[in-house]
């Protein structure tokens, strides 16, 4: 969220979401192919969830409200979502309008039931500013959506498709506030 100054915007930013309470799920559909046809699956709003742990993890040590530039024995060191040439490129084009927020997008198939039969994809997200042992504290990372399993027997790009098109789903309430901040 390029340009978003928090001490400034939080408020604003929360009124203007309008996509319901954190905890509210959602239920969208995307079409895998015309003999699947379509895959119901489930989401928070991720804007909603994006603010509470915003809230929630500013204030643990060593949240980087500004990239920093890691050189160890004359050679540039890469460990983290701060130190990368992409956060340090955003940083010099919103520095003087607020900070640059890191969002950390994952899914990995995972098993609901005893004998595997039942499984799901679900879709965890955390922040890239706060250190990589506070992402696992309580309100560190937190799950934004879950897609049902989906059929085997797909071909792998059909299973990319899929996941593109739920992710897409559940970020566009920050595509769209991207653009009204400019």
């Amino acid at each position: 969220l390029e340009g978003w100054n928090s001490y400034r915007d939080l408020e604003k930013f929360e009124q203007d979401c309008e996509v319901g309470e954190e905890n509210e799920w959602h239920v969208a559909e995307i079409e895998i192919d015309h003999e699947v046809g379509f895959l119901t699956f489930k989401h928070r709003s991720i804007v909603k969830v994006l603010l509470a742990m915003f809230k929630t993890m500013s204030a643990v040590s060593g949240f980087a409200i500004e990239p920093e530039e890691w050189v160890v024995d004359g050679e540039r060191r890469y460990s983290t979502p701060q130190n990368t040439d992409w956060m340090l490129m955003a940083w010099e084009r919103v520095k003087k309008l607020g900070i640059v927020l890191a969002i950390i997008l994952f899914s990995d198939q995972t098993n609901l039931s005893y004998n595997g039969r039942q499984s799901a994809h679900p879709f965890v997200m955390s922040m890239g500013n706060i250190p990589e042992w506070a992402r696992w504290l309580e309100g560190g990372t937190e799950l934004v959506g879950l897609l049902p399993n989906i059929p085997p027997d797909l071909k792998p790009e059909e299973k990319t498709r899929a996941f593109q098109q739920a992710a897409d789903i559940f970020i566009e309430p920050l595509r769209r506030l991207s653009k009204l901040k400019g």
